[in-house]
This record gives structure tokens, C-alpha cells and sequence, in this order.
């Protein structure tokens, strides 16, 4: 493990999140301060954004001027943007011009009412996720509604269905106008329905869920210690890809 660019020479500290930017090309929130990018044909790695130490305030600016204090979840509207969350801050990289600007929230904790851009705090940021009608975070107990132009934030009603955590949300993938998350305080996937404002649990029997991905009509489940399984969205079925501990290629 270190912090360096590189083919061989390359290394990740501490990976937070991945996103896959396109064909060949592995996006990654690293040491809690730095986006970086993986070439999976020659294993190079770069820093696109960001750089050690963190910073308590983050900084917007363009490559290694702009500072982060805490990055954790991220997500890609797949036309060159990466939309992620810092700390209390929700913010965006141009991955053509690498600048990183803040569009809601601020370097502070403390949940409250909805507003526009730096008026509003976020208690404690968990997820996010693109979808066509702007970004999905969650916030605590709370999935909250960003317009990545307007920087307008809305608290979504609570669904039909839908029993509040007593932890928190972790994780959130947006597909086929729904919203799916991971309860923090519990085993359960919740599936959300944006249209009928209705929520269901997402039937598995998984010990525990640990992270989440779309990909291709599934959703992606990495859980228990060793588990990769994969979702139909159409059908419910699951199907274990990997379930073994053994760390051996095959």
C-alpha cells in the first residue's frame, strides 16, 4: 500500500469508491482527498483531482489545487462529470478541465432544512446517485434531492412502505426510476419507487450487504465476507457470482 502515480510504480492508499468511466477507464475516491483514474490495460494510475493531506475546509479549484477533507461516495452522469460527497459538501469534477466546484452543503455537520447551494447542511452524507432528473443523497434517515444547476436541495417524502432508519442510509443506486439503498441498521435492500412514492424490501438472503453498483439491467451486491451476487431488476432472482474466501484467481 502507498500514494503514488504510475504504471509500476502506481499505488492506492485507501480506496473509498469506485466508478467505471467508460471502456477501460476505473475512476477512484482515494485517501479520502483525491479522485484518481485506473488504465486497466496498462494499470496506470493518475491523479486527476485533489491532493494529500486533506483538508479541513476543502477548496474548489482545478487539479491538485482544489482540496477535499473527506470524500466517500461518488457517481457519474457518463458525459464527463463526476458528482461526489465531502464531508457535508456535495460536489462536482469536470473530468475534461479537472475542476472541482462545491454545489451544496459546506465543511460542517448538522442536518437542516432544504435551501440552495452553501444554505444548506447535511448531517451525515452517505450516498449518492445520478438519475436524469439530478442527483439522490443520503442523508442520515433522510434521501434528499439535489438540481446539480439550480444547487436547489428538497427532502424526499417519506415512502409508502418505507420505515426510517434509525442509523442511516448507506449506499444509493438510481435505476429505472428507482432508488435503491442499504440500510445502515439493518440487512435489508429497499427499493424505492419514485413514481408511486411506494418503497419495498428487495428480497435476498444475504447476511449482510456491504455495496451496491447497477450494471447492465442487475444490481451488483457485494456481501456477507466473500459474496458477489448479482440482482435481476425484471425477475428478483439472484444469482451468486463469486462465494468463497480463498483469494485465489479462477
Amino acid at each position: 500500500r502507498g500514494f503514488a502515480d504510475g504504471t509500476a510504480t502506481g499505488r492506492f492508499w485507501k480506496l473509498q469508491d469506485l466508478q467505471f468511466e467508460g471502456p477501460g477507464s476505473i475512476l477512484a475516491l482515494d485517501a479520502g482527498a483525491t479522485m484518481r483514474r485506473l488504465d486497466v490495460a496498462t494499470g496506470n494510475i493518475s491523479t486527476i483531482a485533489g491532493a494529500l493531506p486533506t483538508h479541513p475546509d476543502g477548496i474548489d479549484g482545478t487539479g491538485s489545487a482544489a482540496a477535499m477533507r473527506d470524500v466517500r461516495a461518488a457517481t457519474t452522469d457518463g458525459k464527463g462529470t463526476v458528482y461526489f460527497t465531502d464531508s457535508g459538501a456535495v460536489r462536482s469534477l469536470n473530468l475534461t478541465t479537472r475542476e472541482v466546484r462545491t454545489i451544496a452543503g459546506k465543511f460542517a455537520f448538522g442536518s437542516g432544512p432544504d435551501g440552495v447551494g452553501a444554505a444548506v447542511t447535511f448531517g451525515w452524507l452517505g450516498g449518492i446517485a445520478w438519475s436524469p432528473g439530478g442527483l439522490y443523497v443520503t442523508d442520515g434517515p433522510l434521501i434528499r434531492h439535489i438540481d446539480p444547476t439550480t444547487a436547489l436541495v428538497t427532502t424526499l417524502p417519506n415512502p409508502a412502505g418505507l420505515s426510517l432508519s434509525s442509523v442511516g442510509y448507506h449506499d444509493l443506486v438510481y435505476a429505472q426510476n428507482r432508488l435503491y439503498v442499504r440500510d445502515a441498521s439493518s440487512t435489508e435492500i429497499r427499493s424505492i419507487d419514485l413514481v408511486a412514492k411506494t418503497s419495498t424490501v428487495v428480497p435476498t438472503d444475504f447476511l449482510v450487504a456491504r455495496q451496491m453498483a447497477y450494471a447492465d439491467g442487475s444490481l451488483v451486491i457485494l456481501a456477507d465476507r466473500c459474496v458477489l451476487a448479482r440482482i435481476s431488476l425484471s425477475t428478483g432472482a439472484v444469482t451468486k457470482l463469486i462465494e468463497r474466501c480463498d483469494a485465489k484467481d479462477g
